[in-house]
């Protein structure tokens, strides 16, 4: 578990990681300053900021806004106000409450509650028919446990108790300016026979007793083919906000999320890929199974609240060619080579530290050492002459990258082994949410050993 969690709070950034833009990084590494600070004393402070961000999305899961919203879900699960025709079609703004009632029942993350989106390309003919078709008044009646309907007005109003059980109509949810472009190329009339108009912008809000607890919106923006350009989500649930954010280009790509809490950060992330992403260059790569004439470089960070996680590759071509090297010696059984060529590939194509992001102080800088993996097991076989199953010892070998941290003192510690001791009350802390959203269990792992290490 203490290693799953800290991997998880210190290196989401890598897994983002596809390419990088190339700068001078020693440069700027060297007027980055190492504070006076043991590694102890920074893994006290990484596990503060895995507990805060705890008790934040804990806050955050048994808000006002968010128990209300669920508890519209709810309502809406008891008695469909839409009529079988509609249920399964409505637009993001509705589907919010259901994402919602998800991120309180833990099966959904704050990110994946962030990164929603108008769906497209739904019955009915259009999403505007759609949006119009759910205009007027619906007030939850708790005696006849339905709804009713109130035809008129240019937005769909929902009127229903914030709390489970509740028969006072204290909350209020409106959907309102959706506005959708019709192009002529739209990818969906091919794949799903779909001609009617794409979401460009849309809000949503929630209010109890006549204050405002909840704010959703969503922008996006597209070519004359139908392809993204831009999407912007975000949802505020005072005193938080979620946001997404995706651009497209032909030259780049980048998302980032956040989640913030008045204004301060409590979790973002940043990544970015810059290539060439034309159509025709995609597919021509694709069929030359060439990646790296699509992407060409790239970056990648994760911030939870002070402490931020940077990383990137550069040279996609050159690492490509190395891992062709690298595969072709563990072919050959050459591993402890092989090893040793990840460990130079990957430090030549791969940097990534941790620091303070408000300071600029560096917690650690990161290499990586290839690892020779083995395991043994044992298989069975039928044995003819004495008509038995034999039992045969197997012995898989292949190599993986370690993940090694340089502090300001010079002392070096792999990931791994950082993250056995010292982080005792967050895993404490984890393991008590995931049990209170009922996802505390866990699957038997099998243990992998590393035989020897090639520097």
């Amino acid at each position: 578990m203490n290693r799953n969690i800290l991997k998880l709070l210190l290196f989401t950034a890598l897994t983002y990681l596809a390419a990088c833009s190339s700068s001078d990084n020693t440069t700027k590494e060297l007027e980055e300053t190492f504070p006076e600070k043991t590694p102890e004393d920074h893994k006290s402070n990484l596990e503060q900021a895995g507990l805060d961000y705890v008790d934040q999305m804990e806050i955050l899961t048994n808000s006002e806004s968010v128990t209300a919203a669920t508890n519209l879900s709810n309502l809406l699960n008891m008695s469909d106000p839409f009529g079988d025709d509609t249920q399964e079609h409505p637009g993001s703004a509705f589907r919010i409450l259901h994402d919602l009632k998800g991120f309180k029942e833990g099966k959904l993350s704050a990110k994946d509650l962030a990164n929603r989106r108008t769906k497209e390309g739904e019955e009915p003919t259009s999403i505007q028919e759609l949006f119009d078709e759910l205009k007027g008044t619906y007030t939850w009646n708790s005696e006849a446990e339905d709804w009713d309907y109130t035809e008129g007005g240019d937005i769909a109003v929902f009127k229903f108790p914030s709390e489970d059980g509740g028969t006072s109509n204290d909350a209020e949810f409106a959907i309102r300016n959706y506005t959708g472009t019709i192009i002529d190329g739209n990818p969906l009339n091919e794949s799903e026979d779909y001609t009617g108009d794409l979401p460009t912008a849309l809000l949503s809000d929630l209010s109890i007793d006549g204050t405002k607890v909840m704010d959703y919106s969503f922008n996006a923006a597209y070519t004359n083919n139908g392809t993204p350009t831009s999407l912007t989500t975000a949802l505020t649930l005072s005193p938080f906000r979620l946001s997404y954010n995706f651009s497209n280009t032909t030259a780049e790509i980048s998302t980032s999320y956040a989640i913030k809490e008045n204004n301060n950060n409590i979790l973002s992330s940043e990544v970015s890929v810059q290539g060439n992403f034309d159509v025709d260059n995609v597919e021509s790569s694709i069929d030359s199974e060439d990646i790296s004439g699509i992407v060409t470089g790239g970056s990648s960070s994760v911030q939870i609240f002070d402490i931020q996680l940077a990383g990137n590759v550069t040279d996609i071509d050159g690492l490509e060619e190395a891992v062709i090297d690298i595969d072709e010696l563990q072919e050959a059984g050459n591993y402890d080579d092989a090893a040793a060529l990840m460990g130079t590939t990957l430090n030549k194509h791969l940097d990534y530290k941790i620091k303070y992001a408000s300071k600029n102080e560096v917690i650690a800088l990161g290499s990586v050492e290839g690892v020779v993996m083995e395991e043994t097991y044992y298989d069975y076989y039928w044995d003819e002459g004495t008509q038995n199953w034999e039992q045969y010892e197997v012995v898989d070998t292949w190599i993986e990258p370690e993940l090694i941290l340089e502090f300001g003192d010079g002392s070096k510690v792999s990931l791994e082994t950082y993250g056995e001791e010292g982080f005792e009350d967050l895993t404490s802390s984890i393991e008590d949410l995931l049990a209170e959203l009922g996802l505390d269990d866990e699957e038997d792992q099998v243990e992998e050993v590393p035989i020897r290490q090639v520097d």
